[in-house]
């Protein structure tokens, strides 16, 4: 998939899948190579449907602070369309969530 980049700092795919991750699953920041490592294998469906997420609901979000961000996000999943698109967005987030060592060190116990 190709990268959405614009000429203005702060406006590319990769800020926009950062703030709509953080805005589903409060905390979360992808790893460093999370997303390119993203684009190679997710399934090419879902590279798609986290990509619209990023663009409609996504670019908006960056923003807002964090109880404006949880607003909107609260008020998004009673539209038809957006609710579906966060339903993709939280996937991908406990991915990401889940992506990261001491994550998942601290789920297996081990912290």
């Amino acid at each position: 998939m190709a990268k959405l980049r614009t000429t203005r700092p702060g406006h590319d795919l990769d800020t926009w899948r950062d703030s709509l991750v953080d805005a589903v699953l409060p905390g979360t920041r992808p790893t460093d190579d999370f997303w390119p490592r993203f684009d190679r294998a997710a399934p090419l469906h879902l590279r798609a449907a986290m990509g619209l997420a990023s663009v409609v609901l996504g670019a908006p979000l960056c923003a807002l602070g964090p109880e404006a961000r949880d607003r909107w996000v609260q008020r998004s999943h009673k539209l038809p369309v957006a609710s579906d698109l966060l339903e993709v967005a939280k996937v991908v987030a406990c991915l990401a969530h889940f992506d990261d060592p001491d994550a998942r060190a601290h789920a297996r116990g081990e912290r």
